[in-house]
């Protein structure tokens, strides 16, 4: 047993043996009215009504070792309780209450006939059997005190029993549904795999403790090797007929097998991006049902086709290495911890729009191989853009590096001579 929760338990028996007391005390007085006269200086009112007052302190006291006794070998941090969490009675525990109880009741006992033996000769016998009754009225109190809180602790540990079987088949039933829709994800039928990833979105919708988990798998899933098919350069993800465009392809003969798993794969992974785009969208008064706030993604090396995450709010992102093909799209985007892009891709048009980077930004050697936007882009430190490449002048107008707001652009016309945000290694091809 720790030593916290040796000092729970004396404080406990504290207030069972001073309960007791007072309760003794108080029928002491009630039944011999002897004690009343040592308080005959006190004020009127407490002289009379003492008795009473300590009787329901004492109870109160007795209340209070029940509660305190019962909670104890609780962890108020696990949610729900279960009956590991309640600490046995051990044979020492017993022998303890039971010597306290006999104790209890020899001092009673003797007080009481302390008392009597004050009395006057003629009543004195009658007084002497009237405490050793008030004394086994202690021991029997003490004795169904008890009882009750033996009664309490085994209705407790019943409660406990039927909400961990409760828990228990509820936790049951999230593995289960998680380990299906991850055997669905593994499926080599497109269907079965979209199938799995709404699983997924279901799973953590209706359960927030593992929403990080999904979004965990989500983006392994999205750093599997991928070769895009061609059509994934030119149709942006939010304008497109899947079904038409599969039809049409198939009608003019440009499906062959290759091709076309490679475009059903592209479905597939644009749902994944749609999934990770709808939980992290926190934009809107008020926040959609749909965000899942405080989640972190590592999409080190994906390669990611139209990524569009407008109004998203991540707390760590991890880009590097990742190839972002198409238009990519991070405006009204905050990254409340890490953005890593170390090493990134854009083929397509970026912009980070009103973008804001609490914490570090990295671009380091990173690629922009079209315009890159970071209009009003709010930088709390300085980004690093060491190595970095553009095959166009970077637009930064109005943008805030540490409550700084250049109005001309922090970057320069030339990026290669860019200072501010670009440190000097930035650089464009052929530089």
């Amino acid at each position: 047993m720790s030593r916290v929760k040796v000092k729970a338990l004396v404080r406990a028996y504290a207030l069972l043996v001073i309960a007791v007391l007072l309760i003794v005390a108080a029928t002491a007085n009630l039944i011999f009215g002897q004690i009343g006269k040592i308080v005959t200086s006190a004020p009127a009112w407490i002289a009379h009504n003492w008795p009473a007052v300590t009787l329901a302190a004492g109870i109160l006291l007795l209340a209070a070792f029940l509660i305190r006794r019962l909670s104890l070998g609780r962890d108020p941090k696990s949610q729900p309780v279960s009956a590991a969490h309640v600490q046995p009675i051990s044979m020492k525990s017993v022998v303890f209450v039971a010597l306290l109880a006999i104790s209890v009741s020899l001092v009673a006992l003797a007080l009481l006939m302390g008392l009597a033996n004050q009395a006057i000769p003629a009543s004195r016998p009658q007084a002497q059997i009237d405490a050793v009754k008030t004394g086994l009225s202690v021991a029997a109190g003490i004795a169904a005190a008890g009882a009750l809180m033996l009664a309490v602790r085994r209705q407790r540990l019943a409660e406990i029993a039927h909400l961990s079987q409760d828990h228990d088949a509820a936790e049951k039933r999230k593995n289960e549904m998680y380990v299906k829709a991850v055997e669905q994800i593994a499926s080599e039928r497109p269907q079965v795999r979209m199938a799995g990833f709404y699983a997924l979105e279901q799973l953590g919708q209706n359960n927030p403790e593992v929403r990080q988990m999904v979004v965990d798998v989500i983006c392994a899933y999205l750093r599997m090797p991928f070769v895009p098919p061609p059509e994934a350069y030119r149709i942006p993800y939010w304008a497109r007929d899947a079904a038409n465009d599969l039809a049409l392809m198939s009608l003019e003969g440009r499906l062959d097998e290759a091709h076309q798993a490679r475009f059903e794969e592209w479905q597939v992974r644009m749902l994944a991006q749609e999934i990770l785009d709808h939980k992290t969208l926190k934009y809107g008064d008020p926040v959609p049902d749909s965000y899942w706030p405080g989640l972190s993604l590592n999409l080190t090396d994906a390669v990611l086709v139209n990524w569009h995450f407008g109004g998203g709010h991540i707390e760590h992102g991890n880009f590097s290495g990742a190839t972002f093909i198409g238009r990519c799209f991070l405006d009204n985007t905050t990254f409340t911890g890490q953005a890593w892009f170390r090493g990134a891709v854009f083929v397509g048009p970026t912009s980070f729009f009103r973008s804001v980077f609490e914490f570090t930004a990295d671009f380091h050697d990173a690629e922009f191989k079209q315009d890159a936007h970071f209009v009003e882009a709010e930088f709390a430190r300085k980004p690093d853009f060491k190595g970095t490449i553009f095959a166009k002048t970077p637009v930064a107008l109005r943008a805030k590096l540490a409550d700084v707001v250049v109005e001309d652009g922090i970057f320069e016309k030339n990026a290669a001579d860019a200072r501010h945000m670009i440190s000097n290694d930035s650089k464009r091809p052929g530089d």
